[in-house]
């Protein structure tokens, strides 16, 4: 019982670190767009690239078991609320 338990916290924060790596690519991505001669490439390309690396790491939770794979996507959607918390704009904090 003791190995899925820490088999789950250890999909829960690769789901966080896929979810850093793509929300926090995604944010690096529209930074970039300022300064690229080629938004949609940039923007396509970064889009397949962290789409591709994002799925390969769901299927290898699936390929561990569904309940990894929950965790995972647990640790996935949690990234995805911190770094919009961290990442929000000024602004939108003033507006509320």
């Amino acid at each position: 019982m003791t190995n899925n338990w820490w088999m789950l916290i250890l999909a829960m924060l690769a789901g966080g670190i896929l979810g850093l790596v793509y929300f926090g690519g995604l944010w690096l991505s529209i930074q970039q767009l300022a300064h690229t001669h080629q938004p949609v490439v940039w923007l396509l390309g970064s889009f397949i690239g962290r789409s591709m690396l994002t799925l390969l790491g769901f299927y290898m939770a699936l390929t561990m078991g569904w309940t990894l794979l929950l965790a995972c996507l647990a640790g996935f959607v949690l990234m995805r609320l911190v770094l919009l918390r961290q990442l929000q704009p000024a602004l939108a904090t003033h507006e509320r």
